[in-house]
């Protein structure tokens, strides 16, 4: 994992989005930095009291284009 100018980036040179999630048993709201592939494939356990029981979050991103408007 590297910093870059627009976030962390993967091995390959990939910007790794963050997650955000919110815990159904405990109330806690936490965010991970994964790859897409990781997000697919991997189960997310709450960081304080290690449950499953986690909800995705709506959160904002923002997009980096080569083009000027």
């Amino acid at each position: 994992m590297l910093w870059s100018a627009y976030g962390v980036t993967d091995a390959e040179g990939g910007i790794m989005p963050t997650y955000e999630f919110a815990c159904k048993k405990c109330g806690k709201k936490f965010a991970v930095m994964m790859s897409i592939g990781e997000r697919e494939s991997k189960r997310i356990r709450c960081p304080k009291c290690n449950s499953l029981r986690v909800v995705s979050r709506v959160s904002t991103f923002c997009a980096v284009t080569s083009k000027k408007s």
